[in-house]
């Protein structure tokens, strides 16, 4: 349902500025309409990765490391 939305916004943003000729104002118009999909995409694409890294089962648990200071180790 989505795509179809984005696709009809953005050619009838882009058919309005072929006609009336202010380019700059359409492609604006064009940014602001599909920027809420890509947002969405974005955070979608990111929370798959991080389920994937992270397909352990049970608790989030953070291991104690024994002796030393360095946080890097």
């Amino acid at each position: 349902m989505t795509l179809p939305v984005v696709t009809v916004t953005a050619f009838v943003l882009l058919h309005t500025g072929a006609v009336t000729g202010r380019h700059g104002v359409t492609t604006l118009l064009v940014v602001a309409a599909l920027a809420p999909f890509f947002l969405l995409a974005t955070y979608t694409v990111r929370v798959a990765t991080v389920m994937r890294q992270t397909r352990a089962a049970g608790q989030f648990v953070v291991e104690e490391r024994s002796g030393t200071d360095d946080p890097l180790s």
